[in-house]
This record gives structure tokens, sequence and C-alpha cells, in this order.
């Protein structure tokens, strides 16, 4: 299978990679042969994905980014910049999920949501994006709930 996926040589970010989806599509992409950047607000959760990601042969990098602050997604992307020669692969997979009534829904959770899965989401297509557009060559992978 992974014939089908070979990524090697190619430098992957994925945002909520501490955890649930982001953690196993960042684990799927070194399968593959990426090396991979993982994003999350807790650097301290994302070192046991990089130790995990390193010991199937592959490089990879733990980034501290809070995804709906553009001058913190900047800085990521200068991390990993700093430290790989590219950026092949975006997967924006930080989300949040708050369930409530819609009609006792807090107007500032509801924004917190838009905030992070939304905002979030565009904030780093854009600035991985200028990225991808100087290279002349790049993927984003963007994560959705189905009840999105």
């Amino acid at each position: 299978m992974n014939k089908l996926f070979d990524l090697k040589g190619k430098v992957a970010v994925v945002t909520g990679g501490a955890g649930g989806l982001g953690k196993a599509i960042a684990l799927g992409l070194a399968d593959s042969g990426a090396d991979v950047i993982v994003t999350s607000r807790r650097l301290e959760a994302l070192k046991p994905v990089v130790a995990e990601i390193q010991s199937k042969g592959r490089k990879s990098l733990a980034v501290s980014s809070d995804v709906t602050d553009e001058k913190s997604v900047s800085g990521m992307v200068q991390k990993v910049l700093a430290s790989f020669p590219r950026i092949d692969i975006l997967v924006n997979a930080a989300g949040i999920a708050i369930r409530k009534p819609a009609e006792s829904f807090p107007v500032d959770e509801w924004q917190k949501v838009m905030d992070a899965n939304a905002r979030g989401t565009f904030i780093c297509c854009k600035l991985v994006g200028q990225v991808m557009i100087k290279q002349n060559s790049g993927k984003i992978i963007n994560v959705s709930s189905v009840r999105g």
C-alpha cells in the first residue's frame, strides 16, 4: 500500500498533531515516507508524537503554534523552514468542538469554535500557501467534521 502513497523526500506539516486525527495523519504520512512537523498549542503533547515519527526512521519536529493567531502561525512556518528546505504538504487538522444546544450556545464560545476551525484553517492555508507558491508546488488538505 505504501507504494501507492510514496512520500519519500516530502515534508509535511500537520496542525493539531498532538492527538486524534492529527496524530493519526502525521503517523500515516511518516509511514509513507514523509518527514513530518507536528504543531499544537501544547508543545509537551507533541513530544511523544515526534518520538513515534522518528522511530519510523523519519525526521520530525514539534512546533508550538496557535492557529488562530497569524503571528504564531508565521513563526511556526519560519521554524519549519529553518529546519527543512520546503513544505510539500499541509494538513489542517487543528480544531475544537463545543457541543451545546443552539438556542443556549454562548456567542463567545461559538466564536472560539469558528476561530479555531475556520479562521485557523484560513491563516495556515494563507501562510503555508505563500511558501508553496514560491516553490511552485504543494498540497493542502483540510480536515473537517461531517457536522461542519
